[in-house]
């Protein structure tokens, strides 16, 4: 039987992948330097002045600052598989 997620744990866990994108915009925005990663099907972009984005999530993920207003998150987003929640993660701490 799958498990089924209430209404504020799909809020954390959409708050948590915003916040993890904003970090991830704020170091690549720090170092300056365009940057394209790729990982399994999914594919993150950094390009200074235009954002950051991840290809190949189930819904739209970009933010074009490291404001919370600015991050533009689907709202097929709904569980931490629905993105590399992991990579993203990772990635902070290298």
């Amino acid at each position: 039987m799958r498990h089924l997620i209430n209404s504020d744990e799909i809020n954390d866990v959409r708050t948590n992948i915003i916040e993890t994108v904003l970090r991830l915009y704020q170091k690549f925005n720090g170092a300056g330097c365009e940057t394209h990663l790729t990982y399994e099907r999914y594919e993150l972009h950094f390009v200074p002045k235009r954002g950051l984005w991840i290809d190949g999530c189930a819904d739209k993920v970009f933010t074009k600052d490291d404001r919370y207003a600015s991050i533009s998150l689907g709202q097929g987003i709904r569980s931490y598989e629905q993105v590399p929640y992991e990579w993203l993660r990772s990635l902070l701490v290298h």
